[in-house]
């Protein structure tokens, strides 16, 4: 269910305390997938304006690069999207695939920054306006 001029947002987090805040600051409009496999299945399947995407997943067989994967050939690449990781290795490798696969808008802000809130919130008025 979406809101008028609220985007479509998907959440790829697997902490379910950063998950909380993810529906504090965007509200009920948003999709929150927890672990890999149900990520997939909604990239596949569904259509967002803003993606933010964890890359340590807490699954040891797939990560958040593995979801990235996973995009190629969806609507989903002209998103906007997020990689939160503060994995670096892993954030680096998944935007440089995104960008690869011909992504429109993809950003780092790894969840650790101190304003993560204020700029996650900046970038979704952005696409609401």
């Amino acid at each position: 269910m979406t809101a008028p001029n609220k985007p479509t947002i998907l959440v790829v987090e697997d902490e379910l305390v950063r998950r909380d805040k993810f529906v504090h600051y965007f509200g009920e409009y948003i999709r929150q997938e927890g672990n890999p496999f149900a990520a997939i299945r909604s990239v596949r399947q569904d259509q967002f304006d803003l993606i933010f995407l964890d890359g340590d997943l807490g699954d040891a067989r797939l990560t958040g690069w593995d979801v990235v994967c996973c995009m190629y050939g969806t609507p989903n690449l002209r998103a906007t999207i997020v990689i939160h990781s503060m994995n670096s290795v892993l954030a680096k490798q998944m935007l440089e695939t995104l960008t690869d696969m011909g992504a429109r808008d993809v950003r780092l802000l790894p969840y650790s920054v101190g304003d993560f809130w204020s700029q996650a919130t900046s970038i979704a008025e952005g696409l609401a306006s």
